[in-house]
Order: C-alpha cells, then sequence, then structure tokens
C-alpha cells in the first residue's frame, strides 16, 4: 500500500511539472506571438490561458514586445484592458513608451501608449529618453509625437549627449535633424566631454549640406570642447577631409590651438599619413611653424610619429623648421631618433644633415643569430620582439602557440596531436625568426655604414 502511494505521488509530482514546463512554454511563446498578432488572435491566445503580464529571460512581457514591434494599437488597448502592466520597465529601465519609440514603424501605436503614459522624458538605464532612442534609430514620425506632446529635445543622458547629437552619431536623415532643430534642439550643445553637436555631425562624416544646415541655425564653428579642441580638429581625427574642407572655407579658424597649445596642423602631422591633410591646413594658412606649449611644432610630431616621408617632406617645403628646439632643447632629429619607421632612410640623413648642431650617430648593434633562435624556442615570439618584427608576425605566432597549448591541456584525448602540430609551429617561428633577423641585420649593416660616413665627414 505504501509503496502505491509513493508511486502515485511520483507520478502526480512529474505530471505537475510537465503541465507546469508545457504552460511556461506557452507562455514564452505567447511574447513572440504578440509582436505580430492581429487583436483577435490576442484576444483568443489571452482566452485560453496565456499570461499577459509573464517576462521573459531578457525581462520583456508581451506589453514591452507588442510596443516594439506590433503594427495595430488595437492590440495596444487590448493589452491593457485586460491587465497589462503599462508602467512596467526591463531590467535596463526601457519603458513601452520606449519600445514604441526606437522600433515600432507605426506611430499610432506611440500615440496609443501616450494615452495613459505621459512620461515622455523618462530615462533608462544608460540616461537615454525616448526621443534619444527614436533619434538613434531614425524614427521621424515617432520624434515628432514626442514633441509634438511635450518630450523636452534637449535633455541629455548619462553621458551627456542630447537627442540631435545621439542623431548625427547614427546619421539619421535629415528630416528627422530638422524635425528635433524646429522643435528647439540645442545646436550648440555639449556633452559631458564639451563635445559640441557640430563636432558630432563632423565625426559622423554626413554629407557637408548637413554641416552647412546646423551653421546656418546658429552653430558655433569653434566652439570648444573640455581639451580645447573645435569642430575642425575633428575633421582631422575622424578623417573627414571634405568636412574640415569645407569648416576652413566657412571661417573656422586654422591656427587655433587646443590646451596643450597644438593646432589642427599639429594633429595632422602627428596622426596623418594622407598629405591632403596637410595641404589642405597650410593652404588655408596654417602657421607651420606654431608651437606647442611644451615647445614642439607639428615637424618634430610628425618626425616622432609619422611614419610617411611625403608628410615630413611637404612639412619641409612650406618651410617648416628643421633647426626648431622645444622648450628642453630636443631638436627635431632627436625625435627623429625615436622613430623605428624613419630610421636610415634618405629623409633620415637629410635631416641629420640639415641639423646646424651635428653629433656623433652612434652605430647598433647586428642582432644575433643564436640568441634569436634560442629566445624564439624559450619564449613564444620573443624572437620576433628582439628582431623588432613583434607585430604582426610575433602576435600571431604567440596567438597560434598558446593557443595549442590551451588545446593540450584541456583536451587529453588528443593532447598528442595538439603538441606535435605545437611543435612543427615552434620550428617554423624559429626559422622566420632568424630570417627576420638577416634582414634587419642588413638594414643595420647599411645604417651604420653610412652613420660612419656621415660621423667622418660631419663630426670628426
Amino acid at each position: 500500500m505504501k509503496r502505491k502511494i509513493i508511486l502515485l505521488t511520483l507520478i502526480s509530482l512529474i505530471f505537475l511539472l510537465f503541465t507546469t514546463n508545457t504552460v511556461l512554454a506557452a507562455d514564452m511563446t505567447f511574447i513572440e506571438f504578440v509582436k505580430d498578432a492581429g487583436v483577435n488572435e490576442v484576444a483568443d491566445a489571452i482566452d485560453q490561458g496565456a499570461d499577459i503580464n509573464m517576462s521573459d529571460e531578457d525581462t520583456i512581457t508581451p506589453y514591452l514586445a507588442a510596443a516594439a514591434e506590433n503594427p495595430y494599437p488595437a492590440v495596444i488597448r487590448l493589452l491593457r484592458r485586460e491587465g497589462a502592466n503599462i508602467y512596467y520597465r526591463d531590467s535596463s529601465g526601457w519603458s513601452a513608451l520606449m519600445y514604441a519609440a526606437a522600433y515600432n514603424n507605426n506611430p499610432e501605436v506611440l500615440r496609443e501608449i501616450m494615452r495613459f503614459d505621459r512620461n515622455l522624458n523618462l530615462k533608462n538605464e544608460a540616461g537615454n529618453t525616448a526621443l534619444h532612442l527614436a533619434a538613434k534609430n531614425n524614427k521621424r514620425a515617432n520624434l515628432w509625437y514626442l514633441l509634438r506632446f511635450g518630450a523636452d529635445p534637449n535633455l541629455a543622458n548619462n553621458r551627456g549627449h542630447s537627442p540631435l547629437m545621439t542623431a548625427y552619431q547614427n546619421r539619421s536623415s535629415h528630416d528627422l535633424i530638422k524635425t528635433l532643430i524646429d522643435w528647439g534642439a540645442e545646436v550648440n550643445a555639449r556633452d559631458n566631454n564639451g563635445k559640441s553637436v557640430l563636432a558630432y555631425a563632423v565625426s559622423a562624416r554626413i554629407n557637408t549640406s548637413e554641416l552647412e544646415y546646423l551653421l546656418k541655425n546658429g552653430a558655433d564653428i569653434d566652439l570648444r570642447d573640455n581639451a580645447g579642441r573645435t569642430a575642425i580638429f575633428y575633421g582631422v581625427t575622424e578623417n573627414n577631409l571634405s568636412g574640415l574642407d569645407f569648416l576652413l572655407r566657412n571661417g573656422a579658424k586654422v591656427n587655433h590651438k587646443d590646451y596643450n597649445g597644438e593646432s589642427v596642423l599639429f594633429y595632422a602631422a602627428r596622426r596623418h599619413e594622407d598629405p591632403a591633410y596637410i595641404k589642405l591646413l597650410t593652404d588655408y594658412g596654417a602657421f607651420v611653424n606654431l608651437k606647442s606649449y611644451s615647445g614642439k611644432t607639428a615637424l618634430m610630431a610628425a618626425v616622432n610619429n609619422n611614419s610617411n616621408p611625403r608628410i615630413i617632406e611637404l612639412l619641409l617645403s612650406k618651410n617648416a623648421d628643421p633647426t626648431a628646439r622645444d622648450n628642453n632643447g630636443k631638436r627635431v632629429v632627436d625625435y627623429l631618433e625615436e622613430n623605428r619607421a624613419l630610421r636610415g632612410t634618405d629623409l633620415y640623413w637629410e635631416l641629420q644633415k640639415l641639423e646646424p648642431d651635428k653629433r656623433e650617430i652612434e652605430t647598433i648593434e647586428l642582432k644575433s643569430r643564436f640568441q634569436t633562435a634560442l629566445m624564439s624556442t624559450v619564449i613564444p615570439s620573443a624572437g620576433h620582439a628582439y628582431t623588432e618584427s613583434w607585430w604582426p608576425k610575433g602576435a600571431l605566432f604567440l596567438l597560434g602557440e598558446g593557443a595549442l597549448i590551451g588545446a593540450a591541456i584541456n583536451d587529453s584525448d588528443n593532447r598528442d596531436s595538439y603538441l606535435n602540430v605545437f611543435a612543427v609551429l615552434k620550428v617554423f617561428e624559429v626559422i622566420d625568426s632568424l630570417n627576420e633577423a638577416g634582414k634587419l641585420n642588413e638594414e643595420i649593416t647599411e645604417y651604420n655604414q653610412r652613420a660612419e660616413e656621415f660621423n667622418r665627414k660631419f663630426v670628426e
């Protein structure tokens, strides 16, 4: 008798577990179902017991799902009438209003939600309002409804981004941007780092007609960020040559300095291997010998950081001073010595000759083939680091060998296979690092010969 009771109890528990999982599966399906179902279909599902306020692992409820994707306002009305929690927010702080503003292609759905939820300036965890989300996803009609019913066009998110900045960041349509500005969006707003709306537009590399539209609506072309940079600096750092050209044509100050005293030309010389930026800036009157507050010039920045000799040659053709000194007396050629990419080039020797305070150039010790092989054998990628070829070759060998060792540790059944492949890869690494040592030694030998010749002619 006791065994029968235990058996019946187990059967009951299994049945209960099965039916519970069946209902849960049905509820989870309801969230997907409600995204595009008609009002009658949704009503039938509710009549059959669908949980109207359940949530999935992403904390999405049927009401949020419908707000985001269902095209029928009647479905929103039905869910609300049947007891959906219309003020519920998911784990990221998104409300139904936000989901509708961001994703729903029918603005009437958003309008239906706003009949009972007018908290238009509510922020999610990132500080974004429904207006930010509509701007990000280029939902112009949704954005218009929000503005019409009182959404604040200048409320910033946690990073200080206004909806207008968000629109430019995401390259939203001109009509959406025009709508924001028509409803009072501040064209000179700045984010937490002081970056302006115009700077965001330049960074997005959008059509210059958008930059023109901002200027016509009062954008300050020389508004600084917290580092002292204006919009033209972003034209250089964000690779927007046409935007940079447009701003310079419209009066942007080409010799403006940031709070380190560095000009836009300084940025271009340091960052860009495209001579077009240097040419454009100098054509608009950039002073090539303008110094930063530490006394560095654009030429110093170029020889220190740029790998393209044409940039330095162009600066020299524009009368950049190769004999300049910074505030610590550091010469142009001293900065040049720190740039491995230019070492031993014809330009390198030309600059050494142009420097009036000529000093002895030290020769470089050749790389030991034995040490190269030993380091490659013992430590992954060390041989490539020694021969100045760590990136990308050394990094790839390190990644490959590390992956094989990890696989061998975790997969004991195939450990020998992984270790055999590792051994083969190690042999290739040693051979390749020796080849790199040979190529580098050829460069060093030529460099040493020219250094000795320079020292005999100009120093001794």
